[in-house]
């Protein structure tokens, strides 16, 4: 019996250990939601839904880190509810260069077909996946998904191309 009061009052009390914080993410300079914010507290994570708002289980008075492309990163102190405001940074980016092999060229002297993003093309884009920017380039066709794997066919059937992509894949 003294087993179920000990266990009874160890479960009540485990539960007051880890809050749910509930809050929002918003724009400093335009006050509108972020979607896609990432919200990690050491293991713990999380991300903001499309209305900037967010729910993550962990204590009042653990720091959390909120980072997102294009925001500067947040710290706060958890609270059962929190209102964010990251602030946009400016993207200064040169064209990108076009690598094939172990050297760099210039876009003037290649002699084949190339497409060009710039950084202000890509802060114009309406939106954070590269999934779309892609879709912009001339000739070439994609498939593929989460239940089979994706081919990438440039310039139609038959032809022989290669394509190179540096950084982490983010489809």
């Amino acid at each position: 019996m003294n087993f179920k009061i000990h266990l009874t009052f160890l479960i009540l009390f485990s539960s007051f250990l880890f809050a749910k914080i509930k809050g929002t993410v918003k724009n400093q300079s335009t006050n509108e939601p972020v979607k896609g914010v990432n919200i990690t507290a050491g293991e713990m994570g999380t991300a903001t839904n499309e209305f900037g708002e967010f729910n993550i289980n962990v204590s009042i008075g653990t720091k959390l880190e909120f980072s997102h492309i294009g925001y500067d990163l947040v710290s706060q102190l958890a609270q059962n509810i929190m209102l964010v405001e990251m602030s946009p940074i400016v993207i200064k980016s040169k064209e990108i260069i076009v690598r094939a092999g172990l050297s760099d060229e210039s876009l003037q002297k290649i002699t084949s077909s190339v497409t060009v993003f710039t950084g202000n093309d890509i802060r114009l884009s309406s939106t954070d996946h590269f999934q779309t920017l892609i879709n912009q380039i001339p000739n070439l066709n994609w498939a593929g998904g989460t239940s089979r794997p994706r081919y990438f066919q440039i310039r139609g059937i038959g032809e022989r191309s290669h394509y190179f992509g540096e950084g982490p894949p983010n489809f």
